[in-house]
């Protein structure tokens, strides 16, 4: 499903899965929805946890963030 949807909208951002928990206990990530987003230098320039604001704003405000890493 979330593939599918990556494709339909030709983002070009990985997605990560955690079947094991192994990142997501080394964040620390206790509720989802918890976006992160990494640097190419290893550096966390995005944290957030729970859902705020319409889907739209949601999903703008992760691109602007996921633009602001690189």
């Amino acid at each position: 499903r979330v593939m599918h949807m990556l494709k339909e909208k030709d983002y070009s951002f990985n997605v990560f899965f955690d079947p094991n928990f192994k990142t997501t206990t080394s964040f620390k990530v206790e509720a989802l929805p918890t976006k992160i987003v990494i640097d190419r230098n290893g550096k966390i320039r995005f944290f957030h946890v729970g859902l705020k604001g319409a889907k739209q704003q949601q999903s703008d405000e992760l691109i602007a963030m996921i633009e602001l890493a690189k």
